[in-house]
This record gives structure tokens, C-alpha cells and sequence, in this order.
């Protein structure tokens, strides 16, 4: 070894002894009184267990030393320094950036020959690794990464394709359609990128589209009955299989978390608490609810679902930009196809993956995907208890495994119950709720108080002190009569515990438990009448030899349109979209019966649409000489309705709905009398 080396070697060693430092002090010895309470670990929680150290199976144990280069490992041993010693400072946010940033940065260096053989560089991704599953669990990177294998693949091949925007070959094979279609919100356009994407997948990805599929059971009930509750379209439920894979507790390396990857700043502002012990991001029911209200703001504002999308996959700057250089091409009113070529890669290939995802997996047995495993809906018995209890002491205490409670709440950070001021809901499994509230009664009575006081230490602030225990500074300062953040060793200061929701709209009281349990998922085929081409359909034999539905001739699309011939004039506050819906045909079908090219209408426009034989719905403005028309005038809310289901129903747009009810926004209730016509 030449001399130049020393210097860095012995810095390396007073890292690692720092960081054997940091450890013991983030991991102190159990207190004698949590011992004393029954056998029950009430506090703290900085106790994690570590899992068993592994060695990555990428890196080669005993490779020649020196390859990697010093001056990048040693600036990995401070990083990983630095969290440890934000957890020391008990600084749980900052811990969480600083891990992420760092597990981000040493993906591209396992893929370098150089790495790949150093011991040292091994041994120092082995103890990251560690450290990634003591703070956030084991598995949670290697479940992103199904999910961006995935996602890698997908765009690689839509970076290469000439013309992605364009239809496919009208001589083109057709695939399977299905007999019974759902009219789409969100416009299905099937072009070269999306056909590409479904060729990628079926014959790349078809176990994960299976795997998907099988989640789908248990997660989609949950999100159907949100995403109807707060009048989003039911096809978007696809939208979580390409971001996570329908896993609550997807942990990406740009520190995004949870089934709908939300980071931290987006998460607060939709109401999730993200703080040293919940972490709502991975909270299946509060995160969808989250998603549906982000989705309906972005929709919102940009009018068009797939844009909307698109924005929830990059940043409002990005969007602007690809508008800007549309409309410097001429495009007034560009759609997310115009602005295609200037969004960046992932953003390009994120609308055609969730479109081949949508039409392939709400049909998986006409494109050879059935799976007889499907999971049961998601069902559990919500207590309302009170304590930092440990969850292996819940588990022992309901007759279950720590496993299943901790996956029933994925958004418990470290184990225990937080401190709060309110009873903490906590789901059980179904059949355990009863024996555990016996146990429940019988703890002493200081095992459920929460902590009300902090002694500050050499080193805390404010900061740090409201982050571990889940208030805000401002509260923090209230409650203690602090006008600014000076505090010394040995104060103490009074911790207001914080109050955490219920995660269902149900209300439980203490010690009265209730179980909630969720309907089997619905099927809704999405229909695709645009030829679908393959390169290579030989490569796809379970596609071929599936069964659909009813299967589609090979033939090219014929050229006049099939159904009745109708006349719609456009009202105040119509949308493209809202009229194809209505009228049971897809967007871009009246698009190129109209010959336009956006979305741009205009009031008292006459619009000629082909409404499909069979079709009930009725849409006020449209006159035809076989056009049939509902005499329905109102309608009665039902438990369960929702307004785009209630519009979907008559006919009617979402705008017009409204305009008649007189409604500012889209709560009903039961019982509730809507006009479903045009008031005479």
C-alpha cells in the first residue's frame, strides 16, 4: 500500500469508531422500568431491532483492496456518519434524507467493475444496507425496485421508437376485445408508444403484471371505494400499480413513500402526518384519499387527465416548459401527445405504461395474465387504544404475529404506538380484536399514559425535540411559553402529544371495537377498438392461446363508423371529454369524427357523434331519428353514490350536474334530491 493511502485509512478508522459511538448511543440499554410493566416494552422507541447482517450478493467478498477509488468511499463513511448522528440528535426527518440520498448515490456504483471487486467498498454497503433496514424496515428498497426494473425497461424501449405518437399500422393484428366495456374518463389512446409498452410488458414483465394483478385483490376495493367517494375516475386505481406496484410501503431511492409515492412536502400538504413515528405516506386508505384529492386538484387545473398525470409524475415547472415549447410550434391548446417531445424521458413514458397497464390488466385474461390467487379485500377490527406499546406486545397480547400487525399498520415507524393525546386507532386481524381488549383492560395503569415531558440534553433544539415527538415548533413554544429557541440543558419542557385521525371516515370509540371489511374488486374492461400492432406476436403465447371475451377479427377497423349517427350542440361549460363519456364513445373517436385536433370547443358547436348500439345514457343536447331519451327528471342519492357515477348514469356532464344543483363542491349525502335534467 503506498503511502498517499495512510492518511485516508486511518480517517476511515476514526469514522468507523465514530460511528460504533453513534450506534450505542441511539441504541441504549433497555430502562428497568419498561421491564417492570408486565413484561411490556412501553418506551423508547430508539430501541430498533436490527435484522441479521447479509452480504449483497452483487458485490464479490475478498476482492483486491484498492480499486474502488478512497476519496468516494471515505466520503461515504462521513455521510453515513451523518446519519447516525442525526438519529443521536433523535432528528428522524433528517436521518431519512440523508439515508435516502446516500442508498441513491450507490446505485450507479454497483454497476462499475471498480466497486464490484473491493472488500472495503463491500463491507461499507453491507453496513448502509443494514442501517436502511434498522430505520426503514427490511425489504422496502428491494420492493422499489420491482417497480423501476419495470418502469427501465418500459422507457428504454419508447427512447428508441421512431414516431410514438402516431397511430399503429391499419393492417395491424387486432388483440382481444372485451365484450362488456366501461366508458373512460381518461382518454385510452392507443398509438405506437402505448402498443410498445404493451409489448414490453407481456413479454418482458408478465410475472409482475401477474403479481400486480393478484395485489389488485386486496387493494383495489380500497381505492374504488376513495376514488368514488371523492368523485375521481376509476380508472386512475391503475395509476398505483406503475407507481409502486400496489405495496404500501415502497420506499423509492428519491425518498418517495408509500402505494401513491408521495414525498414528505406533498404528503403534509394533503393532510398525512409524516413525523418521527407515523408516516401516513404508507397508510393504504389515508394515502389513497391523498392521491384522489391531489389527482382532482391537478385535473383542476390542467383540464385534461392525462396532463393531470403527467404533473403528478413531474413537477408544474416541466409541464409549463413543454407547453410553452407546443404552442412555439403553433399548437394552441397542446395535449399531452404535442408536449410528448419536450417532457423528460420518465414523464414521456409514464402516460402510454399506465394505458397498456390499464386495458391489459382490466381484461388479464384476454392477454393471458389470469392468476388463481387473487388476495382477499383488505378487512381488519379498529381498537382505539391508548399507550406507546410495542407492537410485538399487541401481536402477543391479540394472538397474532408481530408480522401481521405491522402490515396491517405499515405507517407505525419504529414499532410502537406513538405518543397521543387521543386514543391511536389500530387495526387488528379479523377474530383478535376481543381477546386483545382483554388484555388491554388488565395493564397497569402506567403503561397507557404518554409521555408529557422532555429534560433537554446538551445538543437538543426545538427543532429536533418537535420532530420526535410529532408537534410542531410553534405548539412546542406555546405550551412552554417560549418566545424564541433558546433552551438550555436540563429545562423541561411540557410535550403536548400529538392527535392522530382515524384512518377511515368511521368514527370508534375506546374499548369498542369495529371491524371493516371491503367488497371484492370491480371488473370494468376498458375497450380498445384501435388495431394493436406487434413486432413479434410469437413471442406472446399465452396472449395467443387466451380465450377472451370475444375475439376481434384481424381485419383493419372498418371505415364508417358503427352506431347511430346523432347531433350534439355544445352547451356552456361542456368538455370534450365529459361529451364522449356521455355518449358512451371514446375522446379520441369524436376528436376524429370532428377533425379536432385538442380539446378547444366552443358553445353552440354542433358535434356529429356514432353512439354505440345499445348505449342508455342520455345526453341533453343530442337529437338523432333513433335517438332514445331517459325520462328520469331527479334522482335520490344513495349510500355510496358519488357525482361522476350519478352524471355517468343519465348521461349528463359533471359541469351541468352541478349547475342545476346549485353545488360548490362534490359532497352529497343520503337522502339528498338532485335534478338529473335540465330545469324547465
Amino acid at each position: 500500500m503506498t503511502g498517499s493511502s495512510r492518511l485516508p485509512v486511518r480517517g476511515l478508522g476514526l469514522a468507523l469508531a465514530f460511528s460504533a459511538l453513534l450506534v450505542f448511543v441511539v441504541a441504549p440499554p433497555a430502562s428497568v422500568s419498561a421491564q417492570a410493566l408486565s413484561g411490556l416494552d412501553v418506551k423508547p422507541a430508539e430501541q430498533l431491532p436490527a435484522p441479521p447482517l447479509r452480504v449483497p450478493a452483487t458485490l464479490v467478498s475478498g476482492g483486491a483492496l484498492g480499486q474502488a477509488p478512497l476519496p468516494t468511499v471515505a466520503d461515504l463513511y462521513r455521510r453515513h456518519a451523518a446519519v447516525l448522528e442525526a438519529q443521536a440528535n433523535e432528528d428522524y426527518i433528517l436521518a431519512e434524507s440523508r439515508l435516502a440520498a446516500i442508498v441513491h448515490d450507490l446505485q450507479p456504483l454497483l454497476e462499475m467493475p471498480e466497486y464490484l471487486g473491493d472488500e472495503r467498498f463491500a463491507e461499507l454497503y453491507q453496513t448502509i444496507l443494514t442501517e436502511h433496514d434498522r430505520f426503514f424496515g427490511p425489504g422496502g428498497l428491494a420492493s422499489a425496485d420491482e417497480v423501476f426494473a419495470v418502469r427501465e425497461q418500459t422507457f428504454a424501449a419508447l427512447n428508441d421508437l421512431e414516431n410514438p405518437t402516431e397511430s399503429p399500422d391499419s393492417d395491424a393484428a387486432r388483440l382481444p376485445e372485451p365484450m362488456s366495456v366501461a366508458p373512460t374518463s381518461v382518454e385510452m389512446t392507443v398509438n405506437k408508444a402505448v402498443t410498445t409498452a404493451m409489448q414490453v410488458l407481456l413479454e418482458k414483465r408478465p410475472k409482475t403484471l401477474k403479481a400486480w394483478h393478484e395485489r389488485a385483490g386486496t387493494w383495489f376495493p380500497v381505492i374504488e371505494k376513495v376514488f368514488a367517494e371523492e368523485g375521481v375516475p376509476d380508472e386512475l386505481k391503475y395509476l398505483a400499480m406503475i407507481e409502486s406496484g400496489l405495496r404500501p410501503s415502497v420506499r423509492s431511492r428519491a425518498a418517495a413513500v408509500g402505494m401513491w409515492q408521495f414525498i414528505a412536502a406533498t404528503g403534509r400538504a394533503y393532510d398525512l402526518v409524516v413525523d418521527g413515528w407515523v408516516d401516513e405516506r404508507m397508510d393504504p386508505e389515508k394515502a389513497t384519499r391523498a392521491a384522489a384529492r391531489h389527482l382532482r386538484d391537478l385535473y383542476k387545473r390542467e383540464g385534461d387527465w392525462h396532463i393531470a398525470m403527467a404533473g403528478y409524475n413531474c413537477s408544474p415547472r416541466c409541464i409549463n416548459r413543454a407547453k410553452r415549447a407546443a404552442r412555439a410550434k403553433g399548437i394552441e391548446d397542446p395535449t399531452f401527445w404535442d408536449m410528448y417531445p419536450y417532457l423528460p424521458r420518465e414523464t414521456r413514458g409514464y402516460i402510454p405504461q399506465y394505458i397498456a397497464t390499464s386495458i391489459m390488466l382490466s381484461n388479464p385474461e384476454a392477454y393471458g395474465l389470469r392468476s388463481d390467487s387473487i388476495g382477499t379485500p383488505f378487512a381488519y377490527e379498529l381498537v382505539a387504544i391508548r399507550g406507546s406499546l410495542a407492537l410485538r406486545d399487541v401481536a402477543r397480547m391479540a394472538g397474532t404475529s408481530t408480522e401481521v400487525v405491522t402490515s396491517l399498520n405499515p405507517a407505525l415507524r419504529r414499532g410502537y404506538l406513538p405518543p397521543s393525546a387521543k386514543p391511536y386507532p389500530l387495526r387488528l386481524p379479523i377474530g383478535t380484536s376481543e381477546r386483545f381488549m382483554a388484555s388491554y383492560a388488565e395493564l397497569p395503569p402506567q403503561a397507557l399514559r404518554p409521555p408529557g415531558e422532555h429534560i433537554v440534553r446538551r445538543g437538543d433544539t426545538l427543532s429536533e425535540i418537535a420532530s420526535t415527538y410529532g408537534v410542531s415548533v410553534s405548539r412546542l413554544r406555546s405550551d412552554n411559553n417560549l418566545r424564541g429557541s433558546l433552551i438550555k440543558p436540563g429545562q423541561r419542557l411540557v410535550v403536548p402529544a400529538s392527535d392522530y385521525g382515524m384512518p377511515v371516515v368511521e368514527v370508534v370509540t375506546e374499548a369498542e371495537p369495529m371491524s371493516v371489511a371491503y367488497e371484492a374488486m370491480t371488473r370494468r374492461p376498458i375497450l380498445s377498438t384501435d388495431a394493436i400492432e406487434f413486432r413479434n406476436r410469437t413471442a406472446i403465447p399465452d396472449m395467443q392461446r387466451s380465450q377472451p371475451t370475444q375475439a376481434i377479427a384481424a381485419s383493419a377497423a372498418p371505415s364508417q363508423p358503427q352506431g347511430t349517427r346523432v347531433n350534439y350542440t355544445v352547451r356552456r361549460g361542456d368538455t370534450l371529454s365529459e361529451i364522449a363519456e356521455a355518449h358512451g364513445v371514446g375522446l379520441s373517436r369524436v376528436r376524429a369524427w370532428n377533425s379536432i385536433s385538442g380539446s378547444r370547443i366552443r358553445t353552440g358547436q354542433r358535434l356529429v357523434i356514432y353512439v354505440p348500439e345499445g348505449w342508455t345514457g342520455r345526453a341533453q343536447g343530442a337529437s338523432g331519428p333513433e335517438r332514445s331519451r331517459a325520462t328520469a327528471q331527479t334522482h335520490r342519492v344513495q349510500r355510496g353514490d358519488n357525482l361522476t357515477g350519478i352524471a355517468s348514469k343519465y348521461g349528463i356532464s359533471l359541469s351541468q350536474l352541478r349547475t342545476w344543483n346549485d353545488l360548490k363542491s362534490d359532497r352529497i349525502y343520503p337522502g339528498t334530491t338532485l335534478k338529473v335534467s335540465a330545469p324547465n
